[in-house]
């Protein structure tokens, strides 16, 4: 889900009627085995960021990653891999993804490409937002569930988590990248604690090499070099001898002193 909403908000126990709808609805999905995953949120003048040094008293609530224990919700960071700054932070980040300088679908109509610009007010600005790092870990969780078909939801977000690259934080978390960026290769590789007996990894298979069939070019150049090379080879040889055979027999009839 990569639309959200954000409001002030400053107690855990701040919760509204139609936030308690959304929060039944995705605690209805993850009951029956769907991985739930959200954008983080961004920072807007409506929604400023938690800056503040109680993260349990936040200026800004966003729903649904608010409710983390059903939800993963992923923060965003920037290409030189630092968090963006437009991401929102909260305790309830679960991870992060890239979210900055995105190519993306062209929305515009009859458009059959793609975009890494959208227009506003007729200006041009680069395609970013954690609405956009949403979609590579809901990517990456879908893999991770082709791969361990029988892997409950639940487990699948713990397997996201437990592969970030975490950060230098406190068991591993912050509220700003949350357990860190998203590594697909470890998510769908990693022998995990607990793994043994539940979860069977893909053996790996060893591809026979297979060359590219011969591109039909002619081998009697390469024939032609090499037997030009052998035979000056050969006379280089033949020179030699010659050479050293008049030294010596020259050096053996000289007159004595």
């Amino acid at each position: 889900m990569s639309v959200d909403h954000c409001r002030a908000g400053t107690a855990p126990g701040d919760i509204q009627e139609g936030e308690r709808k959304v929060q039944a609805a995705v605690h209805y999905a993850a009951e029956r085995n769907i991985v739930v995953i959200a954008a983080a949120g961004n920072v807007s003048e409506s929604c400023p960021q938690n800056d503040q040094a109680d993260p349990n008293k936040p200026k800004s609530v966003v729903t649904p990653p608010w409710f983390s224990d059903d939800v993963l919700s992923v923060g965003a960071i920037q290409e030189d891999g630092g968090v963006a700054p437009f991401s929102v932070h909260g305790p309830w980040v679960g991870v992060a993804a890239p979210g900055t300088k995105i190519i993306s679908l062209d929305p515009a109509e009859h458009s059959t490409g793609l975009a890494n610009l959208t227009i506003a007010n007729g200006n041009p600005s680069p395609i970013q937002g954690t609405s956009f790092a949403a979609p590579y870990v809901a990517g990456v969780a879908a893999l991770v569930r082709s791969m361990f078909p029988n892997m409950p939801a639940r487990d699948v977000v713990k397997r996201l988590k437990a592969t970030a690259q975490h950060p230098a934080a406190p068991g591993g978390r912050d509220n700003f990248v949350g357990y860190g960026v998203i590594d697909p290769v470890a998510a769908l590789t990693a022998n995990l604690p607990g793994d043994t007996g539940n979860l069977a990894l893909p053996k790996p298979v060893v591809e026979e090499a297979k060359l590219p069939p011969a591109d039909g070019i002619s081998s009697t150049p390469m024939i032609v070099a090499l037997a030009g090379t052998g035979g000056g080879v050969a006379a280089l040889l033949i020179t030699l001898f010659v050479v050293h055979t008049i030294r010596r027999n020259r050096s053996g009839t000289a007159p004595p002193r």
